[in-house]
């Protein structure tokens, strides 16, 4: 290799580092003190940084935001994959109820970031490379989600409708639980989310 390139890569691979730093900044903030303490400024302060550092690393709040919520999607992913792999010979049904499980224990152990999530998906504004990053980690936990639901439908269509109607479930029953509705009707969210998961399968089958 020679110098230019080596050199290239040296700047390449230290603008990755301080981009992955200034979002585990991000990250923190978010999780102590929510979403609404996101800002600029408060990245930089967290991640040693002075305040206009940072936009060289990212065009802006949002741009973050929707960064920390397609690192999570991505972990949701593999956590949803993961958990599927043993489960080869068991029911569609079963599966479905496992993932769903899974995926509402990861939104709600990551709570504020269920806020972030929203406000993503309600209107910022992302850049569009983010915005593709987003709506691409997105849909692989969507698929991972769904993947019992290939052995319940025939046609993919009915196999997508299936995917979002539990999907919306899970993050139903993650939201009401977030805003105290269910302890205040002295319902328990999983309990909720069984019933529905099971209806949801036997109705497909």
């Amino acid at each position: 290799m020679n110098e230019p390139d080596a050199k290239a890569q040296r700047i390449a691979a230290n603008h990755d580092f301080k981009r992955k730093a200034i979002l585990g900044a991000a990250r923190t903030i978010v999780q102590r003190s929510g979403p609404q303490a996101l800002t600029m400024r408060a990245v930089a302060a967290e991640a040693g940084y002075a305040p206009g550092a940072v936009y060289f690393y990212y065009q802006g709040k949002d741009e973050i935001a929707a960064a920390l919520v397609a690192e999570e999607l991505a972990t949701l992913a593999r956590r949803l994959k993961d958990a599927d792999a043993p489960l080869t010979h068991a029911s569609a049904a079963h599966r479905i109820a496992t993932l769903a499980e899974e995926t509402f224990k990861s939104i709600t152990a990551e709570s504020h970031l269920l806020d972030l999530a929203a406000e993503m998906f309600d209107g910022g504004h992302v850049p569009p490379e983010a915005e593709r990053l987003l709506n691409g980690k997105l849909i692989s936990a969507l698929t991972a989600l769904g993947a019992p639901a290939n052995a319940l439908t025939e046609a993919d269509a009915d196999s997508r409708r299936l995917t979002l109607c539990l999907a919306a479930m899970v993050l139903g029953a993650a939201v009401l639980q977030r805003s105290g509705r269910l302890d205040m009707l002295g319902v328990d969210a999983q309990d909720v989310l069984r019933f529905g998961v099971d209806r949801l399968a036997a109705d497909a089958a």
